[in-house]
């Protein structure tokens, strides 16, 4: 049996329902941290049916493996993460040579920290 996990964009938590909760119940499409929730509609007819599908391609999969013996697979969903500034190459370029400082910074504090081990530098 599969969980659902439910991140809020809100305030940037995740919760995970369970498949021995009441789907059905308020407390499992409300953010447990600042209480915002799923539209009752939009949950009951888009998240439940999509989990009810994704369960049930599991369990197919799952009654394959154990028929044939063969390779067992599993689906999930992962959504694409949506970027606000998707459009912004240059923003997203100036963050990639911020990572290459960083990285170009950490190999300089490590080339520092195997001389000092190795007693080249003198404290």
């Amino acid at each position: 049996m599969g969980h659902l996990k439910i991140h809020c964009d809100g305030c940037g938590s995740d919760w995970i329902v369970y498949h021995r909760d009441d789907f059905h119940d308020w407390k499992a499409r409300t953010c447990p941290v600042c209480g915002k929730s799923i539209d009752p509609g939009t949950w009951d007819r888009q998240v439940l049916r999509a989990f009810g599908e994704m369960e049930d391609a599991n369990l197919e999969l799952m009654k394959d493996h154990t028929q044939s013996h063969g390779t067992l697979f599993t689906v999930g969903y992962v959504p694409d993460v949506i970027f606000p500034n998707k459009e912004n190459t240059e923003a997203v370029d100036q963050l990639r040579e911020e990572v290459e400082d960083l990285k170009d910074g950490i190999d300089n504090l490590r080339s520092i920290v195997e001389k000092l081990i190795n007693g080249v530098f003198q404290i």
